[in-house]
């Protein structure tokens, strides 16, 4: 019962997480990109 309490708001969590660095790394390129231009 507590391991899967702790699975549910852990993964969402861990996929926010992830998410998030993802979309920085993605802007990050991105300006770095329009400044190279």
């Amino acid at each position: 019962m507590l391991l899967g309490v702790s699975r549910n708001t852990f993964l969402p969590c861990l996929y926010h997480l992830w998410g998030t660095f993802l979309l920085k790394c993605f802007t990050k390129t991105l300006i770095s990109f329009y400044d190279f231009n």
